[in-house]
């Protein structure tokens, strides 16, 4: 199940403008691939991607606004949030499917970039606010006991 959902997500994954330089484009298409893999990180895609230039991360920061292990890591992490949406799976097992091989890895990453909230906590959140929105669709007070 969550493999659908995953493929389900990475096709609205937002792509980079055709501004943007093509080895920048070609690294984020890389990443975008294999964004689950948890062998993926900043040393893989430059081995990978035949990147030798050191000015390389500069660029890449200053075409997509983050550096490759944050694009990474908050890929991953946004992933996390729409299974955490999506399904009813443990957090263990969404942690391996967006590619932490460490929960731990995962809930201190999902701490540093969801304003110190665990992948528990967003998901009570993300759902009490979904009930909160759906009581407002027109129709609700009918409905309400």
């Amino acid at each position: 199940m969550s493999q659908a959902v995953l493929e389900r997500y990475l096709t609205q994954l937002k792509k980079p403008d055709d501004e943007t330089p093509g080895d920048i484009q070609k690294v984020v298409q890389f990443i975008d691939s294999r964004l689950f893999d948890s062998e993926l990180n900043v040393g893989a895609v430059r081995r990978w991607c035949g990147i030798t230039n050191n000015n390389f991360s500069t660029r890449f920061r200053a075409a997509m606004g983050v550096g490759l292990r944050e694009y990474i890591e908050t890929r991953r992490i946004c992933a996390a949030e729409y299974l955490l949406k999506e399904t009813d799976l443990e957090v263990y097992w969404i942690a391996m499917a967006v590619g932490y091989s460490h929960c731990e890895t995962f809930y201190r990453a999902f701490h540093r970039r969801r304003s110190l909230c665990t992948p528990q906590q967003f998901r009570e959140r993300s759902r009490a606010n979904a009930a909160l929105c759906d009581s407002d669709r027109p129709g609700a007070a009918e409905r309400r006991p």
